[in-house]
């Protein structure tokens, strides 16, 4: 595995006009061409509002502090939604039993729109978890969990980000074995046009699985519990997501306790069954505590992103079609970060950037973290591997085994000059084989080198840079040709040349006689 690693942009703790005082949930919201992060301060019982700047420094833009006109008392986690132009945050807070329903206008400041208390009709008392937000049909939802109250409730969404009670339903109403005891995250997924709720009972440590309807209706389905199989990491479970990976969808769990993560199929029945795990020392180093997960897609691939909060860490993992889990890169929280004791994780992937966003609960502050920035250089092994550049100029070095690469956003080489056979690669299919490219599934390539043997190069859609080295090689594109000088070859291998929007293939003259070239 080659990939981009983690890397901090910058960092913001706590002071006196600031709210970070064990900060723990984070959210995030573009409006704009601004990208605004918030943090839950919840000993200061507030809301931090930051900026990520485009020189990628993090600064506060203000705090919100518990009143009469806002719920805040031990604020814990988020969720955001826009609606018709306008950006809603909604806040939960363990000790108010509520949540607050905010707007957020263009300069991030929040706006008090509602407050939602727990009564008879809801679930909130101890309301802590994770919370989720789904549209089926015409109607869109908001899902919030009650830790003391087992349960969990749909809450309709109006277009002025208002929320009224649909359905609640309690572990009481299925004798206590549904897994909603102590229920913290909920997220949604769907299968076959079904949409489904998993909500992580964290007392039972289980997961349970309920239909949603179009009018938000909660129907029971499915539970399962760490207790069932050795092979469960949910003692503990304190967090949901949800991924959908060609035809199947994927949930994950996060045993706090366990020190894991678990990966089930959901299928359409609303079954669970378990199609990977990994824990701290077996398949990652670094899942003491873990804490919050976060799916996100970028170069057609999945991934899931882990906060764990003994091991004051933000972990990355490659998710494939069958589910399983691939560690990626790891940053640990440094004197140069402010995510100690890891508790809050939001993920902003925009134009091929990945961003990330982690809350310390025990340094009091935030730090913004990038995935893969930079230019990097990537080099496999003979084994089937992963290579993710991420954003940047990557250089990427085909090796022996089937890889999958993604070059990502920027201009990115992929090189097979040490391949010991001809290549044969097509960047339109994304395919390759023969010597070091066999097997090889390849995305957002737009420099490709060849071997010293005799190769076919095919390029895609897009402007490519075919470079056919040495041999008799065939060089297929859709554009114009041109020629290349030596230095100017050196140049762009070393990173510091790029191909221009124009170019289209180009083959190197090693050999004593040109090679075919055909234009498509």
């Amino acid at each position: 595995m080659w990939t981009g690693r983690l890397a901090a942009l910058d960092s913001v703790g706590d002071r006196e006009d600031l709210a970070l005082d064990g900060t723990f949930g984070v959210s995030h919201a573009r409006i704009g061409d601004r990208l605004f992060v918030f943090a839950a301060g919840e000993r200061d019982d507030g809301i931090t509002i930051l900026e990520l700047l485009p020189d990628n420094s993090l600064i506060a833009v203000g705090s919100v502090f518990d009143s009469p006109e806002v719920a805040l008392d031990d604020v814990n986690h988020f969720a955001t939604i826009s609606i018709n132009g306008q950006t809603f945050l909604y806040a939960d807070a363990q000790q108010d039993h509520g949540i607050t329903v905010f707007r957020v206008e263009a300069d991030g400041t929040l706006s008090p729109v509602q407050i939602v208390y727990d009564d008879p009709e809801t679930t909130l008392r101890g309301t802590i978890g994770e919370m989720a937000i789904v549209s089926i049909g015409s109607e869109t939802y908001l899902l919030a969990t009650g830790e003391v109250d087992h349960g969990v409730t749909t809450f309709r969404i109006d277009s002025q980000g208002r929320l009224s009670a649909a359905h609640a339903v309690t572990d009481d109403l299925f004798g206590r074995n549904a897994s909603l005891g102590g229920a913290r995250g909920v997220t949604t997924a769907t299968v076959d046009g079904i949409e489904f709720a998993i909500v992580a009972g964290f007392q039972e440590s289980g997961l349970a699985v309920f239909e949603m309807d179009g009018q938000g209706q909660l129907t029971h389905h499915w539970s399962t519990f760490d207790a069932i199989s050795m092979y469960f990491e949910l003692n503990g479970v304190i967090d949901v997501a949800s991924a959908q990976i060609g035809d199947a969808t994927y949930v994950f769990g996060a045993g706090a306790y366990d020190d894991g993560i678990s990966a089930f199929q959901l299928g359409a029945n609303g079954r669970l069954t378990l199609v990977w795990s990994v824990s701290d020392g077996v398949g990652s180093s670094t899942l003491n505590g873990a804490e919050v997960l976060e799916t996100f897609t970028t170069s057609g691939e999945t991934f899931l992103a882990v906060a764990a909060y003994q091991d004051s860490a933000v972990t990355v993992f490659h998710v494939d079609e069958n589910g399983r889990m691939t560690e990626l890169t790891t940053l640990r929280d440094t004197v140069a970060t402010k995510f100690a004791g890891t508790a809050g994780l939001s993920v902003d992937v925009h134009e091929g950037r990945v961003l990330l966003f982690a809350g310390g609960l025990t340094d009091n502050g935030i730090s913004a973290l990038e995935l893969g920035g930079g230019d990097n250089l990537l080099t496999g092994t003979a084994a089937d591997e992963l290579s993710f550049g991420f954003a940047g100029n990557d250089r990427i070095i085909g090796s022996p085994g089937a890889d999958t690469i993604a070059g990502g956003v920027g201009h990115d080489v992929l090189s097979y000059a040490s391949s010991g056979a001809g290549v044969s690669v097509d960047l339109g299919k994304g395919t390759g084989s023969g010597g070091d490219a066999e097997g090889d599934v390849i995305r957002e390539i737009e420099v490709l080198v060849g071997s010293a043997h005799g190769d076919i190069l095919i390029g895609g859609a897009d402007s490519d840079w075919l470079l056919g080295e040495g041999g008799d090689d065939f060089l297929f594109a859709d554009g114009s040709t041109g020629r290349m000088t030596a230095s100017e070859v050196s140049a762009l291998l070393a990173g510091s040349a790029m191909p221009q929007a124009s170019a289209a293939a180009f083959d190197i003259e090693l050999s004593p006689e040109p090679d075919p070239f055909f234009g498509l």
